[in-house]
């Protein structure tokens, strides 16, 4: 992995996706990528197909981005909202989320159970609320 001016990283912490794919046979799978904490990084695949298959890496976010974002959700929390498009047959409704919200309405805790990670949306008005043991499949975008 390279810097921001090309040259190698000597440290980690990037977050790698990777993904193998057959666009022939219409198939895909992800992979486990291995931080070796000193600029290199590691990929292993399970390979389900037989024949040819494609490999795409993605930088989601670089270490140094990781860095700025942990301490803007840690430190001020209220600086970027999320709307989720909550849906149940005809109804529809748009609310905004996030991992705490000011009490100016009910809310909806969505925390993941196992890793304790916390997420509350405000609670629809006009639509019904899925249970709250489980985050709804919702669209969650930036609030700008």
């Amino acid at each position: 992995m390279h810097d921001f001016e090309g040259n190698p990283k000597q440290y980690g912490g990037d977050y790698v996706q990777a993904r193998v794919h057959s666009p022939l046979v219409k198939a895909g799978a992800v992979g486990k990528v291995v931080d070796h904490r000193n600029g290199f990084y590691t990929v292993y695949f399970t390979l389900l197909w037989p024949g040819e298959a494609r490999v795409s890496l993605s930088l989601v976010h670089p270490s140094e981005g990781i860095q700025v974002l942990q301490s803007l959700r840690e430190t001020r929390p209220d600086r970027v909202y999320f709307k989720s498009l909550f849906k149940s047959g005809s109804a529809m409704e748009t609310t905004r989320c996030n991992l705490c919200l000011p009490g100016e309405q009910p809310v909806c805790n969505y925390t993941d159970l196992y890793t304790g990670e916390p997420w509350f949306c405000y609670r629809p008005k006009n639509c019904p609320v899925p249970r709250e043991s489980t985050m709804p499949k919702v669209d969650t975008r930036r609030d700008s």
